[in-house]
């Protein structure tokens, strides 16, 4: 199709060294983004003015359109890997508000995809501090499925296109995934086995540590089961390891979360003083990272949003408000949270923020977060590529 549009093109306009191919999604992995933009080079086309793009690559890429040619705010994802060796740390958990919203534990699974593919896309990958199998949803496996999918396509088109020599170059820039796990998670033999065998697994394209509870990293072949079952032991625990995670990544985004604490009543409520996810937004704000927060999906991101004062049309429960802010903590933290945080730090303008604290569309939420980190790289002078 895009050689016989090329020709045909060509002959009509002779004079036109810009294209702007606009296709179906699923957008196109680098590989075959790059022998197509050859193939228009040498047609006669100037490199940097070929844009191979999906609706959604598009709009991810700050792309306005009206009034003459169309543009692009940040690089195009899939050409120049914008987001190279960026790593996104995400908060996520499934919020007890969810169904009332009309959504499933699926529409999770999807938000967290849905980012998940934009950043490798865009050359970034993501980290995440939980464990395979310890939750329902669960959204480590979403992740890892998200990265294998990748590998497998990205390694098909190279063979396609390389033949022989595919396997020599290079699948990403940096690491696609990492996975931090709480050790207090590993109550047992049969969790530390997964782990294991999911490390080696994942060897070719990330990585997987364990964070103690001092939160300083361990390999998983050295990590001792969790025997202290104590609330007030597993409450600075788990402290530690948020406090920790910034040092990880380089932006956060918060997705769902728990809003009621672990109790005899309801024992799937967060452990720790506060819920984890408001918690890791703290730790983000201190260290003057990015922090994104999806509130559509409800829970402590619904309620973070709602206290920041964004998001003004999206509901939250009254339950999950009376909840945080009965505990002094957390009315502490989220004062300091709205003290410190950066709206500029996102590279979204407020509309923009208003739409990613509401939206329940998984497209749309990758798109905002990749734009937003897009923006932040391309002012900041880009990132390794």
């Amino acid at each position: 199709m895009l050689t016989s549009f090329l020709t045909a093109h060509k002959q009509a306009f002779p004079q036109d060294h810009h294209l702007w191919p606009l296709h179906p999604d699923p957008p196109l992995l680098p590989p075959e983004h790059e022998i197509m933009v050859k193939l228009c080079a040498l047609s006669g086309y100037e490199r940097d003015q070929v844009h191979l793009l999906t609706p959604r690559t598009f709009f991810a890429a700050g792309g306005v359109w009206g009034g003459g040619e169309p543009s692009l705010t940040t690089p195009n994802l899939a050409l120049e890997r914008p987001l190279s060796r960026l790593m996104l740390g995400i908060s996520m958990a499934k919020s007890p508000d969810l169904e009332a919203r009309g959504l499933s534990d699926r529409h999770l699974e999807l938000a967290v995809a849905e980012v998940a593919q934009m950043m490798l896309l865009a050359g970034g990958g993501m980290t995440y501090a939980g464990a395979i199998g310890t939750h329902a949803p669960d959204l480590t496996a979403a992740v890892i499925d998200t990265v294998e999918r990748y590998v497998r396509a990205a390694k098909h088109e190279q063979h396609r296109h390389s033949g022989t020599h595919a396997a020599e170059q290079r699948l990403h820039p940096g690491d696609m995934f990492t996975l931090t796990v709480p050790r207090m998670v590993l109550s047992n033999r049969e969790a530390l086995d997964q782990l294991t065998r999911t490390t080696e697994a994942l060897a070719a394209v990330g990585r997987i540590d364990v964070v103690d509870e001092h939160g300083h990293l361990t390999d998983v072949d050295e990590a001792q089961l969790w025997t202290d079952s104590g609330p007030k032991v597993l409450a600075r625990a788990y402290s530690e390891v948020r406090a920790a995670l910034p040092r990880f990544c380089d932006a956060r985004l918060l997705i769902g979360g728990k809003t009621i604490s672990a109790s005899e009543t309801t024992p799937d409520g967060y452990v720790g003083a506060i819920p984890g996810v408001v918690e890791e937004a703290l730790y983000t704000v201190r260290a003057g990272q990015p922090l994104f927060i999806a509130g559509g999906f409800g829970g402590a991101a619904a309620v973070l949003a709602h206290e920041l004062g964004i998001g003004a049309g999206n509901p939250v429960s009254e339950a999950s408000l009376a909840a945080v802010r009965a505990l002094p903590a957390y009315r502490d933290a989220v004062a300091e949270i709205a003290d410190g945080f950066d709206p500029e730090l996102t590279g979204l303008d407020a509309a923009d923020l208003e739409r990613l604290a509401t939206t329940q569309r998984a497209s749309e939420l990758a798109g905002l977060i990749v734009r937003g980190l897009s923006t932040g790289a391309t002012v900041a002078g880009g990132t390794d590529a």
